[in-house]
């Protein structure tokens, strides 16, 4: 994976932090897919159906770099990846003992 420049007239928000990406900015692209549920969509898509693909900051990629590995492409629901990371608000890290 790699950063790339997004090249599209109409922005999308991080998919993590809700920042938008905007015309020049860069970003990461991550394609997704489930597995089917049905014998119409076996027929139509194949073995996976494709999802809406996730569009992540260039603040969020180096944390989703390091985070990703195969059995997180399970991953459901809200997704957010600065939650990975013992930041406080104010970016400055928490006192560990």
């Amino acid at each position: 994976m790699r950063l790339l420049p997004y090249d599209k007239n109409r922005g999308k928000r991080c998919c993590s932090c809700g920042d938008m990406v905007c015309r020049g900015a860069k970003y990461i692209q991550v394609e997704r897919w489930r597995e089917c549920v049905s014998d119409i969509e076996q027929r139509i898509y194949g073995d996976e159906v494709p999802l809406a693909s996730w569009v992540i900051c260039e603040s969020c990629a180096p944390i989703f770099v390091i985070w990703w590995t195969p059995w997180s492409r399970q991953l459901e629901g809200e997704f957010k990846l600065v939650r990975l990371l013992p930041l406080q608000r104010n970016g400055a890290a928490p006192n560990h003992p």
